[in-house]
């Protein structure tokens, strides 16, 4: 168990607040009891922000008070939302420090401070030891200062809120970070492929997904390109839709669409099944499965082939698309 005391034993998947209205009702920085006119959000540019989706991304968020605690919720349960997975923490900075030095750090760490200014940067500083450049920081604090903004700024923090704020002002500012994908970071691709049929490409393909959606906890995606897949009888699932339906899609395909092709067993693994016949597959064509690959980059951390042993176009495609390969054998004179 972690030194923070988690105030969701899992991460918050579902409605768990009681008022569920969409927080586009909702007025800008408006808390409880809170009067603020929606005017504020009238731009062009906000009402466009707020009709984005976050990505498959998971947010850690440290908290103090209960009213941050429930306004955490309700952004967790707004469907913008649905594809983020959020895990709740009771504490401030200290917690925070104690629980990433033994567990990895989230896309995004949001934290409740009410410190005085010069301990908030220095514990920005020391927070940062424990995570990678990637990872973004929202601090939620009192001090309305747009000096210290800058400072906190210029030291790598994405955004500083002051309180009071409201739901919509904290899933305003998620969005404004993660909400385009165009501006995310690209998924890596790793192309696993046997020197022979047999060899067991598909089982180390399997096993590396799911290595990395699991303790690693990245946003992973296994696409199972092999005309005799296994991926959903691995996985224990069966859809009608999958890696042939995508291909069919052709340009047209954005990740949106892919998105909803893919059977998401969780919120960090996703699988794009093989056809269940094999007269259901067809012969991918060169664009479309460069398309296709690309479109998958912005869907997960990493995504991971599952290639057929042979050499055609379309695997050598596939192959030079990826970033690392994977070329399983056995120690037999087939596989030399």
């Amino acid at each position: 168990m972690s030194p923070v005391q988690a105030i969701y034993a899992k991460p918050v998947r579902e409605r768990d607040v009681e008022e569920q209205a969409d927080l586009s009702e909702t007025p800008h920085g408006a808390g409880a009891g809170d009067t603020a006119s929606a005017s504020d959000f009238d731009s062009a540019q906000s009402a466009a922000q707020m009709r984005l989706m976050l990505p498959r991304i998971r947010i850690d968020a440290f908290t103090t008070s209960t009213d941050l605690a429930a306004i955490v919720g309700r952004v967790a349960g707004d469907r913008r939302a649905a594809r983020a997975e959020f895990v709740l923490h009771r504490g401030g900075f200290k917690d925070a420090i104690d629980h990433f030095r033994d567990n990895l750090p989230a896309q995004l760490i949001v934290l409740e401070d009410q410190g005085s200014a010069e301990d908030l940067e220095r514990n920005v500083e020391a927070l940062a030891e424990y995570c990678p450049s990637s990872t973004r920081l929202v601090i939620i604090g009192t001090r309305n200062d747009i000096a210290l903004y800058r400072r906190l700024t210029r030291i790598g923090v994405s955004d500083y809120l002051v309180q009071p704020v409201g739901p919509r002002d904290l899933l305003g500012c998620i969005l404004s970070i993660f909400g385009d994908a165009d501006q995310n970071e690209l998924g890596t691709v790793l192309a696993f492929v046997g020197a022979r049929g047999g060899s067991g490409a598909s089982t180390v393909a399997h096993n590396v997904a799911a290595a990395l959606s699991g303790p690693s906890e990245a946003t992973t995606l296994l696409i199972d390109a092999d005309i005799f897949g296994t991926a959903a009888l691995q996985f224990d699932f069966t859809t009608p839709q999958g890696f042939v339906e995508a291909l069919k899609e052709g340009e047209s395909l954005n990740y949106e669409m892919l998105d909803r092709l893919v059977h998401w067993r969780d919120k960090r693994l996703g699988v794009l099944s093989a056809p269940d016949r094999p007269d259901g597959s067809v012969m991918p064509d060169m664009g479309t499965l460069r398309h296709l690959i690309e479109q998958s980059r912005r869907l997960a951390q990493f995504v991971v082939l599952d290639l057929p042993h042979g050499w055609n176009p379309w695997i050598a495609e596939a192959l030079a698309s990826s970033d690392r390969i994977g070329l399983v054998t056995t120690p037999d004179l087939p596989s030399l």
